[in-house]
């Protein structure tokens, strides 16, 4: 059985620099720069957990996790 992995996207929630993060990431991942896509999207969760936002850094970690798999 095969799992699908959704690429994560911005949330209203997000802050400019979590928002800027994922939006270069999926960029970068529709051109099939996936190493340089998955390095965005570590950059959105730490953003993230700098904003204070704990839950959204660990669901873009996990997501960044998960689509390295």
């Amino acid at each position: 059985m095969t799992t699908s992995v959704e690429f994560p996207r911005v949330t209203e929630s997000d802050p400019s620099d979590v928002a800027a993060a994922l939006e270069t990431a999926q960029v970068l991942w529709r051109r099939g720069d996936l190493h340089e896509s998955l390095r965005w999207v570590r950059r959105a969760a730490e953003a993230a957990e700098t904003e204070g936002n704990d839950m959204r850094a660990l669901t873009l970690a996990r997501a960044a996790a998960d689509l390295q798999e």
